[in-house]
């Protein structure tokens, strides 16, 4: 049982029937992962040898979470994307700005996990029932970080909830370079990742599932209409929702409303604090569910 791909983790049951979902820094893996995230945060000189650390991280961190899981693909050019995006296609600034302050501040994030963690209480909802996560903004930060870098383990096919996608930088910016809903979320990321290198979050994110009692209403407008009130253009970035809009650094937004998460390529997952709810969420939701997302600014 000591070899990665032997190894079967075990989840903890909380009383209100979820599991606490498993993070990178809850596995043996973690130190040396976290000496890469080091490197990271250093600065590095070169787009080449930034992806030389994403693929030691991405091998590092391909340990399923069932022992009947097969393991990622090991593929040297996975981060090919990336490379011709950096090095290709940003001005010789703006390479210079994601090696030496947005890359170093993802890997911070990322590496303060483990005293993130301490006080968040991130569980996975197991029914199609009322429940609400709320979560400091911080840790979503770091979450957003680990998916980014690859950090995320890899779950079981077999278990609940079911259909929860595999986070990695791969999944979550397929075609990066061709492909326009990657590159807008690319594009979100590192500006999300630049203004809390000049800010930092401050306040709460509550992700709070909603179902209708109602179940003669199989109507999915129904929950538009009764939401609309709500819907506003996560700070400090701009969610995109049904339509493609620009991102606006300068837009607050209160509260979105969603309907579906089954697809990582939708419109609607520009914003990187999205990140939980593809961590913890059933994917598919029925006619009479939606998830409700809100910015708290807790005042001091």
């Amino acid at each position: 049982m000591s070899s990665n791909s032997k190894r079967q983790i075990k989840l903890s049951k909380t009383n209100n029937m979820t599991l606490k979902v498993l993070l990178p820094c809850d596995l043996s893996t973690w130190p040396p992962v976290s000496q890469y995230l080091s490197v990271l945060a250093s600065g590095l000189d070169s787009i080449q040898d930034a992806i030389v650390v994403f693929l030691q991280i991405h091998d590092l961190c391909n340990v399923p979470v069932l022992s009947n899981t097969p393991a990622r693909r090991h593929d040297e050019h996975i981060f090919d994307e990336l490379l011709t995006v950096i090095d290709r296609q940003f001005p010789p600034q703006d390479r210079e700005r994601f090696l030496k302050k947005t890359l170093p501040c993802i890997a911070r994030y990322a590496g303060a996990l483990p005293q993130l963690q301490r006080s968040a209480k991130f569980n996975l909802t197991l029914a199609s029932q009322p429940h609400k996560l709320e979560l400091d903004r911080r840790f979503v930060a770091s979450l957003a970080a680990n998916a980014f870098l690859s950090t995320l383990p890899l779950r079981g096919k077999g278990l609940l909830p079911l259909g929860l996608p595999d986070l990695t930088f791969a999944t979550l910016f397929p075609g990066l370079s061709t492909d326009f809903c990657s590159a807008l979320r690319f594009k979100s990321f590192l500006e999300y990742f630049d203004i809390l290198e000049e800010e930092g979050p401050c306040g709460k994110v509550s992700y709070e599932l909603h179902v209708l009692k109602d179940k003669k209403s199989d109507n999915s407008n129904d929950i538009t209409e009764l939401k609309k009130e709500e819907r506003k253009p996560l700070a400090p970035v701009f969610i995109m929702e049904e339509d493609v809009r620009p991102l606006d650094l300068t837009s607050s937004v209160e509260t979105l409303v969603i309907r579906d998460i089954s697809n990582l390529t939708e419109m609607n997952f520009q914003h990187p604090e999205l990140v939980p709810l593809l961590m913890s969420f059933e994917p598919l939701l029925k006619e009479n569910e939606w998830i409700q997302v809100d910015k708290n600014i807790i005042s001091s």
